[in-house]
């Protein structure tokens, strides 16, 4: 890829069946959905890569220079492979516990975003875990990342370990998917989206 290169993010809706779903079945569903996400992404870049390798915190290992992240919600998986350090998360936009709320997000950054909305509060946190899991931590670091500017409907800016990740989102479907990587700051972010047969949704 070249300094002006392209970056493909597949997001597969599941069926409408599969919010409701629980235990091994649609855990199992949902866990081929971001392979299918996957599997997308890398017959779009004529990549094969073996199956993924995950280091002590269950993060995916590069394989020759190429990163992996997936991630699934009750309804959407979404995936990414990039030359450069990617993360990847996507999440359903619906209530969920109070209690919450202050897990995924402070109420400074909501009002960065014009205050409290169930979709601001999805969106601050698929921002943060892209980020997070860019970084190789996951949740393990979550207290220490922070959103802090606003850079348009679709661009946030999340600090973690002193310095500002940028972050691009796509709302779509009640749900918010966000993706943060270390590639140039000219790379191009194409959002594909598929249903559940692999079909262009």
């Amino acid at each position: 890829m070249t300094p002006n290169s392209e970056l493909w993010v597949c997001l597969v809706r599941g069926p409408s069946a599969l919010a409701s779903a629980h235990g091994r079945g649609g855990v199992e569903t949902r866990r081929q959905l971001s392979h299918l996400a996957m599997d997308w992404c890398q017959r779009r870049l004529r990549l094969d890569l073996p199956s993924e390798l995950h280091d002590e915190h269950g993060a995916p290992l590069p394989h020759e220079g190429w990163h992996r992240s997936r991630s699934h919600s009750k309804l959407t998986a979404a995936a990414v492979c990039a030359p450069f350090r990617v993360g990847v998360d996507v999440e359903d936009i619906a209530p969920r516990r109070d209690e919450l709320v202050p897990r995924m997000c402070t109420r400074d950054e909501l009002e960065l975003l014009g205050g409290f909305s169930w979709s601001n509060a999805f969106r601050i946190w698929t921002a943060k875990e892209a980020v997070l899991k860019k970084q190789g931590v996951g949740l393990l670091e979550l207290s220490q990342c922070a959103l802090t500017a606003v850079g348009d409907a679709y661009t946030l800016w999340v600090h973690h370990r002193g310095r500002d990740h940028q972050v691009h989102q796509v709302q779509a479907d009640s749900m918010w998917a966000a993706i943060s990587h270390d590639g140039p700051a000219t790379t191009s972010i194409h959002w594909h989206r598929l249903d559940h047969t692999g079909t262009a949704a």
